[in-house]
């Protein structure tokens, strides 16, 4: 028992010795002797009993978080301040009352450790180093959040610049996670002390947009029109981020379906959807080629623009749209068509009868297309007839349709050799139609 009795007076002396270093160590930091601190600190804290009261730990992040602020240790600054934080996350398991932050030279440990990551956050930030500058000022972010809690240094209720850029950099690096979290208490607040925390409420009401998440897609649009009332972003509808958040065909077509799927009679989402298909599978563009799920895409297409003029009979862009398709889908088979022609014009009297069944079945196909589109032209002529005060590209539209109503006439007279007495009293009504038209 006596020897027993004796270790523990041997361990209490030790203790004491080791509070006795604390306080030498404590001192130098006091009056700002860092360097000399460093020095006295690495001579002690190899032993082990060093660490067996949570001061040590405490010292140790104090002396290191002011050690990473210190330009003559800069390059170490990056292993200091998460040596700095790592002692401190020691301390805080060893003392959850964490009593020796109302010590004047401990009680900065926690700020200097925050100071650090914003520093080198911000730099990196500034650098362009995106994901090494998001990773640091998160740190920044927890740290902030600890000391308005503890009523060190900052006051909050949050640290709206730190949090504003992490808030940013997630959105920028697609981190979603971050974007939801530090986003949503930021927008909750409803923090709006500078212009450009309107990227804050900008970056929800896209992401809820694209994840088709309607009740904060409302909440978070809502909150930035009251907040932010003369920015025009918080005018624009689901429909607009489906087209906007991606200059990819394929999530484009995924957001507008996704639309869709939820509101079947979304006029705008199904025009903006054809719209969409019809610019792919009818481009404008030199040397534009077809895709290759282009009988997919027509697919979708065809019964999207019917919905469309079903939902809005007297709209003119279906059916327009449905007509130029068709038209130019027949002149492709026109192009095969001539080329068939000159093929057996080469031959001459060695053209065979299949060479000659070729012309005339793309010729049928030529003319069961370019009917179609006739079709739904015919039914723009009425709408057109009805408009008032008609814009310039208004009247070439109205002047496209009658003519290419008045050509396919024209071609059914011709194929009847000028017998088909309809053809030639629909292609006379519809060429004086479109004089008339030319002239408006």
């Amino acid at each position: 028992m006596k020897k027993i009795g004796l270790l523990t007076i041997v361990s209490f002396f030790a203790l004491a010795s080791f509070a006795q270093k604390y306080d030498e160590i404590k001192g130098l930091m006091a009056i700002g002797q860092y360097t000399k601190a460093k020095d006295l600190f690495e001579k002690n804290s190899t032993h082990k009993k060093f660490y067996e009261k949570p001061e040590g730990y405490m010292i140790k992040a104090a002396l290191f978080s002011a050690l990473s602020l210190d330009s003559s240790f800069k390059s170490q600054s990056a292993s200091m301040v998460a040596t700095a934080e790592e002692a401190f996350s020691q301390y805080k398991t060893m003392d959850p009352s964490t009593k020796l932050l109302s010590d004047p030279v401990y009680q900065n440990a926690p700020y200097y450790i925050y100071a650090s990551y914003y520093n080198d956050g911000v730099t990196d930030l500034n650098g362009n180093k995106n994901e090494e500058a998001f990773t640091k000022l998160v740190k920044a972010v927890e740290l902030s959040d600890y000391l308005i809690e503890k009523k060190i240094q900052l006051h909050g209720p949050i640290d709206t610049a730190i949090n504003y850029y992490v808030i940013v950099l997630a959105d920028i690096i697609h981190n979603n996670d971050a974007l939801l979290k530090y986003g949503k208490r930021f927008a909750d607040m409803k923090i709006n002390s500078s212009k450009d925390y309107e990227n804050v409420y900008q970056g929800l009401v896209r992401y809820y947009a694209v994840n088709n998440d309607d009740a904060n897609f409302d909440k978070y649009k809502a909150l930035g029109k009251e907040l932010y009332p003369q920015s025009d972003f918080f005018n624009y509808s689901k429909v607009d981020f489906a087209l906007g958040v991606s200059s990819n065909f394929n999530d484009k077509l995924k957001n507008l379906e996704n639309i869709i799927s939820k509101d079947p009679n979304n006029y705008n989402a199904i025009l903006s959807m054809s719209e969409l298909i019809f610019d792919t599978l009818n481009s404008r563009k030199e040397g534009a080629v077809l895709p290759a799920n282009a009988d997919e895409l027509e697919a979708k297409l065809l019964p999207a623009l019917i919905k469309a003029n079903e939902l809005k009979p007297t709209e003119l862009q279906p059916l327009l749209l449905l007509g130029d398709h068709y038209t130019t889908k027949s002149n492709r088979i026109l192009e095969k068509k001539s080329a068939a022609e000159n093929e057996v014009t080469k031959k001459g009297s060695k053209a065979t009868a299949a060479d000659k069944k070729i012309v005339s079945d793309l010729n049928k196909e030529y003319m069961a297309q370019y009917e179609k589109a006739v079709q739904y032209f015919e039914k723009t002529l009425p709408i057109f007839e009805s408009t008032k005060d008609m814009s310039k590209v208004v009247k070439n539209q109205y002047k496209i349709a009658v003519g290419i109503i008045a050509d396919y006439w024209g071609m059914k007279r011709d194929a009847s050799g000028g017998t088909d007495k309809k053809a030639v009293q629909m292609e006379t009504k519809y060429n004086d139609l479109y004089d008339k038209v030319r002239k408006m």
